[in-house]
């Protein structure tokens, strides 16, 4: 038995198929993928409009999602690179400031130290 059910299982299969819906794709890059599983007749129901709960490999979801992802991710570059730019600034300031924290706290514990070694040390007359 080949095919992504007895390959990986039913919750991978559950995965595809919710992505499938939400995305309106079918297939990786065309509905006919779907035959390489055993899907012979027509692609599964995560294929079809929401108007249909079963329809034919011709009436499916024609954009594989492979594309839909890619055109996803290239109609939105813009905002996927503000994103970036604003966890790597976030992430410059926490590194600034930790730098500011531990200046600030060895200047407090420097004069205490230099203190206790004065202290320690005889005076010499």
């Amino acid at each position: 038995s080949s095919g992504i059910n007895a390959e990986y299982g039913d919750s991978y299969l559950y995965t595809i198929n919710t992505f499938q819906k939400t995305v309106q794709c079918c297939g990786y890059s065309t509905p006919e993928d779907w035959k390489d599983d055993g899907f012979l007749e027509a692609p599964p129901a995560s294929c079809c409009p929401k108007s249909s709960p079963s329809c034919g490999y011709g009436e499916s979801f024609q954009m594989g999602c492979h594309d839909a992802i890619n055109d996803y991710v290239d109609s939105h570059t813009r905002y996927i690179g503000f994103g970036v730019l604003a966890i790597a600034i976030l992430q410059l300031a926490g590194v600034i400031f930790a730098t500011y924290l531990r200046s600030l706290i060895l200047k407090t514990l420097q004069p205490r130290a230099s203190f206790e070694k004065q202290k320690e040390e005889p005076c010499t007359m």
